[in-house]
């Protein structure tokens, strides 16, 4: 049976993320410790916090270094929202240099669009191709988003939605 890792980095929606693997009857483990996280099949980085504090955070632990050999090694990795911004190359939150695992920035969204920053509600999500995460799920399905930023990757290619 698969496990996945929850990774633990001192912030972040813990708890959201253990009642829908416990829901899915999904076997897992939440740790900040990369020796326990090596041998889970993939991970999920949850979200909530601010780019630089989470990067201080994964720096302070290895972690940073272990996501890297990680995400290399072919397993899948689900960042939801400071998770996968993380995941790119630098944050406009506070300037900070992120993971660069996928070549881009992320960008706070522009105060002269008409949205409300930080935005909340539901929008619909737009499949871009076939992809694991949105089996079952219908292109155009709504999610909720609450956020300020985006990810913007320098390659379409890297995006699904």
């Amino acid at each position: 049976m698969k496990r996945i890792g929850v990774v633990d980095y001192a912030a972040g929606n813990l708890t959201s993320v253990e009642t829908a693997l416990k829901r899915l009857g999904i076997t897992y483990v939440v740790s900040g410790e990369p020796e326990e996280l090596a041998g889970c099949d993939g991970l999920i980085f949850p979200g909530v916090g601010e780019a630089r504090a989470a990067m201080r955070s994964l720096e302070e632990r290895g972690l940073d270094s272990f996501l890297h050999s990680f995400i290399r090694s072919g397993k899948p990795m689900l960042g939801i929202c400071i998770g996968c911004q993380i995941l790119l190359s630098f944050s406009e939150e506070n300037e900070t240099p992120c993971l660069d695992e996928v070549p881009g920035t992320v960008r706070r969204f522009p105060e002269n669009i008409g949205l409300k920053v930080p935005h909340m509600g539901w929008n619909e999500v737009h499949q871009l191709g076939d992809c694991e995460l949105f089996r079952g799920i219908p292109d155009g399905a709504s999610f909720y988003f609450v956020h300020s930023y985006y990810p913007d990757p320098s390659r379409r290619e890297e995006a699904i939605a």
